[in-house]
């Protein structure tokens, strides 16, 4: 007999645990109707770390990344790879490949995007979303107080964010050269810099498993390193089939369902009925290397990627006893220290790419762009680095978020891209308005697929 639950949530990324914590912050779903599902939503599963860094099906980056002929919405082969060690720079650790963006390390999230400052879509709900979502999930400590400092790089670069500054002056402040230089001494902006006081950053991987805790706490359950390979809708009722566990120990069950989300990032084109979605994967590289040594915290910082200073995580529970659950990894509480074991470099965006790994000249090219902006870690020692995936819509690089199909319960919830972190709170607070009337979602967000 299938286990049943009123909704069903595959992954446990930024998104997903967001959809997760929102639906149990809301009245109407009730103790137990929710379940969360993801093939390695801890710290410690991220997804091919060692010797499976070379694994295609993972993005769907090699030919067969848009093939027609897989049948039906179910998994294709696994096939295994094999990843050496990153010889890249000496002190590496394995380079490590993440199955979602919301697995690496730091991210930032500021209103004022692009290379003009200009606010994201919906500002000032996304910006008031966020921080309910961190309010009723008591996550104000796992984010930076600082803002993000946005470098101009160029005098025209400078006049667009003193423009910006100008129009949005709660979200952003213009720092000319030698203000910026008394205020953040370690930092270089020789042409000025526009301080996004409403921006942050927060530990990816933190603020995913805070969101999942949250959830439990308010009834809901959390079944990781369980596998979603296919669901079958017929009438009100799904199917999800799951592979628990791995290996000769692993099996498969039947979970019935009124509504499944699909919040898989990457891993959706695992699947024909949505690899034919109007998604594009991204390639994104990172690396931590040691943080110099300064008088005071580093504040976040943006221009030629990005730099973001690591908090160490250690463990507290803030939200009392877990539901323990078939195939459930229990979620370790998390707590910011002031120590920090380095800072984060971000990223590149690769449309093309062959393989998952890291390289030496992006590294390199990474290192360069935060020495521009902090010069002293041109001396840094690299002690990790990784690669994820971000999907995106293209054109628009807005989410979507809906059925389907117009007849269909089972919705997505993707294309955060590099906004995750400030779009996915708004929307998944909003999700049960959707649900009530899918005619609400707005249009610039809806499911669109492939010509």
């Amino acid at each position: 007999m299938n286990l049943s639950f009123d909704t069903v949530i595959v992954g446990s990324g930024v998104g997903g645990a967001a959809v997760a914590a929102a639906l149990c912050s809301d009245g109407s779903f009730t103790d137990g109707a929710v379940l969360v599902v993801d093939a390695g939503a801890g710290r410690d599963e991220r997804a091919g770390h060692d010797e499976r860094a070379g694994r295609d099906e993972r993005a769907g980056h090699d030919e067969r990344a848009g093939r027609d002929e897989r049948a039906g919405p179910a998994e294709s082969e696994d096939r295994e790879g094999s990843a050496g060690r990153n010889g890249t720079f000496v002190g590496t650790r394995f380079s490590d490949v993440y199955p979602t963006a919301s697995s690496i390390g730091s991210g930032i999230s500021s209103p004022l995007m692009s290379r003009r400052a200009r606010p994201v879509w919906r500002m000032e709900s996304a910006v008031s979303a966020l921080k309910h979502l961190m309010d009723i999930t008591r996550a104000d400590a796992l984010f930076s107080k600082k803002g993000i400092l946005k470098l101009a790089l160029s005098e025209e670069q400078a006049a667009h964010f003193k423009d910006a500054a100008g129009k949005w002056p709660v979200y952003g402040q213009w720092i000319d050269t030698m203000d910026a230089g008394r205020r953040w001494p370690a930092i270089h902006a020789p042409f000025g810099a526009l301080h996004v006081s409403e921006g942050t950053s927060v530990s990816l991987p933190a603020w995913s498993e805070h969101l999942i805790r949250y959830a439990t706490s308010r009834g809901a359950h959390c079944m990781t390193d369980a596998r979603m390979l296919s669901w079958t809708e017929r009438g009100p009722k799904i199917t999800v089939r799951i592979r628990v566990g791995r290996g000769k120990n692993g099996r498969i069950e039947g979970i019935d369902t009124s509504r499944l989300i699909l919040a898989l990032g990457a891993d959706y084109l695992r699947f024909a009925e949505l690899a034919a979605l109007n998604l594009h994967p991204i390639k994104g590289q990172w690396a931590l290397v040691e943080c110099p040594h300064f008088e005071d915290d580093v504040i976040p910082v943006s221009g030629a990627g990005y730099v973001v200073e690591e908090k160490r995580i250690i463990d507290e529970k803030p939200f009392g006893g877990q539901k323990q659950f078939s195939g459930q990894k229990r979620f370790g509480g998390q707590k910011q220290t002031k120590d920090s074991p380095g800072l984060s470099l971000g990223s590149t965006f690769e449309h093309a790419y062959r393989h998952l790994r890291t390289d030496r000249g992006s590294l390199s090219g990474m290192i360069s762009n935060a020495a521009q902006m902090i010069p002293a870690v041109e001396q840094s020692r690299v002690l990790a680095s990784g690669a994820a995936i971000r999907v995106t819509v293209p054109g628009i690089r807005l989410p979507m978020v809906g059925p389907l199909r117009r007849d269909s319960n089972v919705w997505i919830f993707t294309g955060l891209g590099s906004k995750g972190i400030l779009m996915a709170p708004m929307l998944a607070l909003e999700l049960p308005d959707y649900f009530s009337d899918p005619g609400s979602i707005p249009k610039e967000i809806r499911v669109t697929y492939r010509l």
